[in-house]
C-alpha cells in the first residue's frame, strides 16, 4: 500500500528562525510551503505578511517516536495472559476484553479499573510488579520485531533522522524488548512510564521524547497502536500512523492517524518525510507535558 502525504493536525511554535526560499519568500527554517492560496483565495504569502504561516507552513517530519507495546512487537497475548494470571491469583477472573479495553494504560491505572475495589499504593505497586514478571516470562522466549521495522529503523538512521521509543511501561520491558532484540543502537532517546506522572491519553510521554531528540512536536511522527496513544500524539500535536496489530483497522479509523498500517514493510524515512500537517494552533493552545522531575 503507497504511503500518501495526508492531511493531519500540527501546530507551529511562535518563534523560530525562518530561512528565504528559492523563490526569495521566507518560511520557518524545518517547515516549508504548500499553497500560496490554500487558505486565503487571492492572498500570496508576500501579502499576508507573518499571517501566511498560519496557513502554509507545514512541518517537516524530521523523527519517529515509537510506543513499544503493540508496534516493537506484537505482544498483546502475552500482556493479556499475564493479566489474566494476576487476576487468578487474587480470584479475579479477567476477561480478554476487559483488558484490551484498557490496554496501553500505565499499570497503576489499569489495576484500578481492572480490580475495581480501592487498593493502596503499596499493593498496587506488588500487583504491577508481579503481573511485570509473568509478562517478561511469558514474553522473552517468543520476542520477534514487528515486520519491516528493522528496516526502517535502519533507513531512519541512514537518514539521519530522530528515533526515540515512547512507552508506558516499565523501564525492564523496554530493557527486554530494546536488548533482547538489539535494537536499542537505532534510538536516541528512551522514553518509559518512570519519566512521565501521566500516562496517554495526556500527550506527556511524547512531548518528552521530542523534547529529548530535540525537535518540535509537530516534526515528529508517532507510531501507536491504541486509541489513548493516538489521543495523546494528537494532543503533542504530532503526527501518527496507526497499527492495527492491537486493534482493527476498523476500529482506528474513528480517530485522528494519517495512516493506518497493519505492520512496517510498506514504509521508508524518505515516504515519512512527506507526510505533512496543516498548521492549525500555536503553542499557547497545545497542553504542556508534565515530565516528573528528576531526584
Amino acid at each position: 500500500m503507497p504511503l500518501v502525504p495526508p492531511v493531519t493536525i500540527a501546530t507551529l511554535p511562535v518563534s523560530l528562525p525562518t530561512s528565504p526560499s528559492s523563490e526569495g519568500k521566507g518560511y520557518p527554517t524545518g517547515y516549508r510551503v504548500l499553497n500560496d492560496r490554500s487558505c486565503a483565495p487571492g492572498k500570496s504569502i508576500a501579502e499576508l505578511g507573518s499571517r501566511a504561516f498560519s496557513c502554509y507552513a507545514v512541518a517537516m517530519i524530521q523523527g519517529a517516536i515509537f510506543d513499544m507495546d503493540g508496534v516493537l512487537v506484537d505482544n498483546l497475548e502475552y500482556h493479556i495472559r499475564a493479566w489474566q494470571k494476576l487476576g487468578r491469583e487474587h480470584g479475579r477472573n479477567l476477561s480478554r476484553e476487559s483488558v484490551r479495553r484498557v490496554f496501553g494504560q500505565r499499570n497503576d491505572e489499569m489495576i484500578r479499573s481492572l480490580f475495581g475495589s480501592p487498593l493502596s499504593r503499596d499493593v498496587i505497586l506488588l500487583y504491577a510488579t508481579r503481573k511485570e514478571e509473568v509478562y517478561r516470562a511469558l514474553m522473552a522466549p517468543e520476542l520477534a520485531p514487528v515486520p519491516g521495522l528493522v528496516r526502517l529503523l535502519a533507513g531512519l538512521n541512514g537518514a539521519g533522522m530522530k528515533s526515540a521509543v515512547a512507552t508506558s511501561g516499565p523501564r525492564e520491558n523496554a530493557n527486554l524488548v530494546l536488548d533482547g532484540l538489539n535494537l536499542r543502537q537505532h534510538f536516541d532517546a528512551i522514553i518509559t512510564g518512570d519519566d512521565v506522572s501521566r500516562s496517554k491519553p495526556h500527550p506527556d510521554i511524547f512531548l518528552l521524547a521530542a523534547r529529548r531528540i530535540g525537535l518540535p512536536p509537530e516534526q515528529c511522527v508517532v507510531f501507536e497502536d491504541s486509541s489513548a496513544g493516538i489521543e495523546a500524539a494528537s494532543r503533542a500535536g504530532c503526527a501518527c500512523i496507526a497499527l492495527s496489530t492491537t486493534y482493527p483497522a476498523s476500529e482506528l479509523q474513528a480517530y485522528q492517524t494519517a495512516l493506518i498500517v497493519p505492520d512496517f514493510l510498506t514504509l521508508s524515512a524518505s515516504a515519512l518525510k512527506e507526510l505533512r500537517g496543516t498548521v492549525t494552533s500555536v503553542p499557547a493552545q497545545r497542553e504542556e507535558g508534565n515530565a516528573k522531575p528528576k531526584a
